[in-house]
């Protein structure tokens, strides 16, 4: 402690909350949730109808596992419904890895955190 402050030194993060990796990567996923069911609500008030939103949503590696963000019934609760984002004659074209749900996946190797890019229209 030095007699100033007090203090040698502080500390700030996140992730001190404790509990396990896999606890706290579904707490940060169920935040995301809400934040996105929140941000589409907005989009609902400001948009016309059949506009489009496209966005990227985090998807969380774990080894060779992907976690994707379960925001799309929210979405869907706000009024947008899901839209293809690439043709189907583009879809299978070398290059593109598509997400299960008709987004592109990007991402490098060994990052943690990828984005599925993703469309929307609203009703």
């Amino acid at each position: 402690m030095t007699a100033e402050t007090g203090f040698e030194y502080i500390v700030v993060g996140s992730g001190a909350g404790g509990g396990t990796v896999a606890a706290r990567l579904a707490e940060v996923r169920r935040d995301l949730v809400s934040l996105y069911a929140d941000a589409f609500a907005a989009f609902a008030r400001l948009l016309p109808e059949k506009g489009d939103v496209v966005i990227l949503l985090p998807v969380q590696r774990s080894g060779t596992r992907r976690h994707f963000l379960d925001a799309l019934e929210a979405i869907e609760e706000a009024g947008f419904t899901r839209r293809p984002l690439l043709p189907e004659r583009y879809r299978h074209t070398p290059g593109f890895a598509l997400s299960p749900r008709d987004g592109i996946l990007y991402g490098r190797p060994g990052q943690f955190v990828e984005r599925e890019l993703l469309r929307f229209r609203k009703r």
